[in-house]
């Protein structure tokens, strides 16, 4: 009865977990459909021009990297 019990949390899990991977894909395609015109970066002296889903993308990884490594650095000082 238990391992019929774990089966049957291990499916739900497996369930909201792929409902979840579903919702977060349609915001994200969602995202990308309204943000596909074109914006110039400027820094310093050089200009980019790309998507602005792309720019935002880039800033949003650069943001995570930039957090990972405060949050290494933090834990490295404890």
């Amino acid at each position: 009865m238990a391992q019929r019990q774990s089966a049957t949390a291990t499916n739900t899990q497996l369930y909201m977990k792929w409902v979840a991977a579903m919702v977060l894909f349609a915001i994200a395609l969602t995202f990308i459909v309204q943000n596909r015109q074109l914006i110039s970066i400027y820094l310093f002296t050089t200009s980019v021009s790309s998507p602005a889903w792309i720019a935002l993308v880039v800033m949003l990884v650069i943001g995570i990297l930039i957090g990972f490594l405060m949050g290494v650095r933090g834990i490295k000082r404890r």
